[in-house]
């Protein structure tokens, strides 16, 4: 994964989320088991399957069908072509694992229309009964999701809508069908595509909140922030125990680097004091950038049990979980169960080594009942290192119970070797060494970056820590060439890289190719984001220099009659003012230059190449790529009226007010036409109306 971004998008509760969802559905209209006749040879292979030696079970059971074509065709169940899909798609064969899947898929819809013939539970309690008893995998949905990530894996998605297309012709009123559209529109990477069928599924059933965390989803992969906010905002309202929404909402507000409300947002996400998941570095990721190095480091103290003395050592599980409660349960239609769902074991963690798996329903500990995620902590929380757990829970409908010996949370070290990905574990690396660093350790912050580098050379926040400790350590180039490898995509980080190598460029004595790096820092950088603003105010000091040479130079310009030049000289002085004040001040200057000339100023070549790129991307309807490119030419035209209007009006079609009426505000300032001005006024009253509407429906509504 290459970024913090990235990381957040692959947060395992979305995806577990789904399959909840799905496998909800699954024990809605689950088949009633069926008594096969006993099969050696099949149970042989399930045993190997239920092992993971997928490679010998696929073995065994083709050789059962080649000697009985039937053989994995049998009974009423899907069962048996359905499992031997899946172990084709664990062993990466994607062709047979759709095959198999296409194969058990109208056997799974002949069973649903069995139930509908008759065999469907007469009441909710029969439902719920038959949804925990039932043995049999292979439903009509489990056979669609195969059959479609089998399809994702061969990059087919023209495969995935046709497959939908067909199973909707057949359910058209259906909205876990076009629910799964849309996750799968997302993770072939096709957002345009995700938006409809889950706007359908929304308009067939209102009630049910994963129908508005799925449209949520589809908003925020589309960068439509407010509305992906409002579909959360919906969801929680309809089901305020949906924990796991405010991960989600944390996610909206940290692209949108509104750090204090990501970091409440991630806050309410984090169910328990200790988490090991994304959760917990999403939250220190926004105490950073806060400036909370203190809470950064004794946070990440308390998520691996520093200060633990063994013998008082905490019982650990080492799962990550989210509280179902029984409304939630019932949304999930898994029946009306309270308990803890395990969103995923900790690598190697006990939990794991037991055999606890994801999307495990833990209901006791002890035989004690656990009904949330504070009754799992406390009653695990006595047990130490080495005591054994008795831990009750459900298993697609089935009850089991398995016995697992406690750990005990784990040091620093450990913690890093077992968090999974390994992206995680070069994020906490990148973040115990940017809080040491904030906080003048240098030796231990350059420690620290060099062990999150090593851990993953691709995630954006560990290359932001090995470049800024090269950079401390007056090592400009090595710097420089460690943070080039960033990527392009913008966020918090990249923003913070794109300083970083302005300064290294500076230190090397490259004052052009310095202003090419601070250039793409094309996003207003806020005081409240301190570590980032005290490393560009550091950049600034070391530029101002050349800012003062520049302002000298504009008045000798002036003096000689010479604007074109002195409107340059200011332009390039302005993209490093110091604060607001001094912005301000250099744009009363430029227009008052440009006022002077005989003409008014032509944009620089330069500045007219991000301009036509930026209206060919709004010609596109790629409004987000449209800003970047109008920020850019702003930065090198800060007195082009035009620019300053059709910019704002790009935000209003994002929804960014605040950056439309700031935009608005200077070209109503600097107009030179008056009808133009008012109407700059009006839109300003608008957008400053639609931002107290939102903020007073934002204070109404959970999250």
């Amino acid at each position: 994964m290459k970024s913090i971004r990235t990381l957040l998008r692959g947060m395992a509760i979305l995806f577990t989320l789904f399959a909840l969802v799905s496998t909800g559905e699954a024990q809605r209209i689950a088949v009633r088991p069926v008594v096969q006749p006993p099969d050696p040879v099949w149970d042989s292979g399930k045993e190997l399957f239920d092992r993971g030696d997928f490679v010998k079970a696929i073995e065994i059971w083709t050789n059962q069908l080649n000697s009985a074509p039937q053989g994995l065709q049998a009974g009423t169940t899907a069962e048996r072509p359905f499992l031997l899909s899946i172990a084709y798609f664990r062993t990466g064969q994607y062709e047979k694992a759709a095959e198999w899947g296409k194969r058990a898929l109208p056997i799974a819809e002949a069973a649903e229309k069995g139930l509908v013939a008759g065999q469907r539970p007469t009441s909710q309690a029969q439902a719920v009964r038959l949804a925990l008893t039932s043995k049999v995998p292979g439903n009509r949905v489990d056979c669609l999701q195969v059959i479609w990530r089998s399809y994702l894996k061969m990059n087919q998605f023209p495969l995935v809508l046709k497959l939908f297309r067909e199973a909707i012709d057949k359910n058209p009123n259906d909205e876990l069908l076009f629910r799964l559209l849309s996750q799968a529109a997302l993770e072939a990477g096709h957002p345009e595509e995700a938006l409809a069928p889950v706007k359908r599924a929304v308009e067939l059933n209102a009630a049910n909140p994963f129908n508005h965390i799925a449209l949520g989803q589809a908003y925020h992969a589309l960068r439509q922030y407010e509305e992906a906010l409002k579909a959360f905002r919906a969801a929680l309202t309809l089901n305020p125990g949906l924990v796991h929404v405010h991960a989600l909402m944390g996610r909206v507000y940290l692209e949108g680097m509104d750090f204090q409300k990501a970091a409440a947002a991630f806050t309410r996400a984090t169910p328990a004091p200790v988490g090991t998941g994304p959760e917990s570095l999403s939250l220190n990721l926004c105490n950073y950038y806060l400036g909370r190095y203190d809470e950064v480091l004794a946070s990440t103290g308390r998520l691996t049990g520093l200060g633990h003395e063994p013998s008082k050592a905490q019982g650990w599980l080492g799962v990550q979980s989210l509280n179902i409660d029984a409304e939630t349960a019932k949304a999930l239609q898994i029946g009306e169960i309270e308990g803890v769902v395990v969103i995923s074991p900790v690598l190697n963690g006990p939990a794991e080594k037991a055999g606890i798996r994801r999307g495990d329903l833990i209901i006791s500990i002890n035989e004690l009942r656990v009904r949330n995620v504070g009754e799992l902590t406390e009653r695990i929380r006595g047990a130490g290192r080495g005591g054994a757990i008795q831990v009750g829970l459900f298993r697609m409908g089935k009850p089991l119970e398995l016995t697992v010996t406690a750990g005990t949370p784990p040091t620093l070290e450990e913690f890093m070797n077992l968090l999974s990905p390994e992206a995680g574990r070069a994020t906490a690396f990148a973040l115990l060494g940017l809080a040491e660093r904030a906080k003048g350790n240098v030796d231990e912050g350059d420690r620290l970056a060099e062990q999150a580098l090593q851990s993953l050379k691709t995630v954006d926040l560990a290359i932001l820590a090995a470049g800024l400790s090269k950079l401390d350590r007056d090592h400009p180039e090595a710097a420089r060439k460690v943070l080039e490898s960033m990527r392009t995509e913008m966020s918090v980080v990249v923003l913070h890289g794109q300083v970083a190598q302005a300064a290294a460029w500076l230190k090397e004595g490259n004052v052009e190719k310095a202003r090419e790096a601070y250039l793409r820092v094309d996003i207003p950088v806020k005081p409240e984001w301190k570590p980032l603003s005290d490393d560009r105010q550091a950049f600034l000091k070391a530029m101002r220099p050349r800012v003062l040479e520049c302002i000298k130079n504009a008045v000798d310009f002036e003096k000689k009659g010479k604007l074109r030049e002195a409107l340059d000289a200011v332009a390039w002085a302005s993209l490093f003012a110091a604060d607001e004040k001094e912005a301000g001040e250099m744009r009363n200057a430029l227009f008052a230059l440009a006022r002077k000339m005989k003409t008014p100023p032509v944009l620089s070549d330069e500045a007219r190449n991000h301009f036509v790129r930026g209206k060919l991307l709004l010609k596109d309807g790629d409004l987000n790529g449209a800003l970047r490119e109008f920020r850019f030419a702003l930065a090198l035209a800060p007195y082009s009226e035009e620019l300053y209007f059709n910019t704002a009006l790009i935000c209003e079609k994002l929804k960014a007010y605040g950056e439309a009426i700031r935009h608005m505000r200077i070209f109503v300032q600097f107009s030179s036409d008056e009808k133009m001005a008012g109407t700059g006024k009006d839109r300003i009253s608008e957008w400053e109306l639609l931002l107290e509407k939102a903020a007073r429906d934002q204070a109404a509504s959970p999250g």
